[in-house]
């Protein structure tokens, strides 16, 4: 894993864990077989039921080349035009940060993420807790590995899916 990109933004990401489990939980009170949209977002963070974790590291930071790519392709595959919703708000954000253009992504991550799912929703047809729960997950990929890496990452794609690459062209 490499060390912590210069670029990386400094989140509070209790807010972006509360979104991702309202989209696993919905309204069910108890866990269940995700959605398939949450079953590539559950890949990318935390890996298959059961499999190795580590509570410090989400799984996408020990080889975002591959999982990032996958991640999006998977849920584009599901959704036309869902990734590139997803992506470009907050990679455009990020950069704005990184840029000194912008002091931060939101003053309010739960309202950011929020009204961010409303518009991913009603654009892609999917639900809105779904939506959130993808555009968090995003987030904290692009706050781990920070915006220049996470464009690196999606340009090259060549590992896994190449079309986590497309979504920049």
């Amino acid at each position: 894993m490499e060390p912590t990109p210069s670029d990386a933004l400094s989140l509070d990401e209790e807010p972006l864990r509360a979104a991702v489990l309202k989209g696993y939980f919905g309204d069910r009170v108890a866990p269940l077989e995700p959605v398939p949209l949450l079953a590539h977002l559950r890949e990318l963070l935390s890996g298959p039921p059961g499999g190795p974790t580590e509570p410090s590291t989400y799984r996408f930071e020990v080889d975002p080349e591959a999982m990032v790519p996958v991640f999006l392709a998977g849920i584009e595959a599901e959704r036309k035009g869902l990734a590139r919703l997803i992506v470009d708000p907050i990679l455009s954000a990020a950069e704005q940060i990184a840029s000194g253009k912008r002091g931060e992504i939101a003053p309010n991550l739960a309202v950011f993420v929020s009204s961010l799912a409303g518009a991913i929703a009603v654009k892609a047809k999917v639900n809105e807790a779904e939506a959130g729960a993808l555009a968090a997950g995003f987030l904290l990929v692009v706050s781990r590995l920070g915006p220049s890496r996470t464009k690196r990452v999606l340009a090259s794609g060549d590992r896994g899916a190449k079309a986590g690459g497309d979504l920049l062209q």
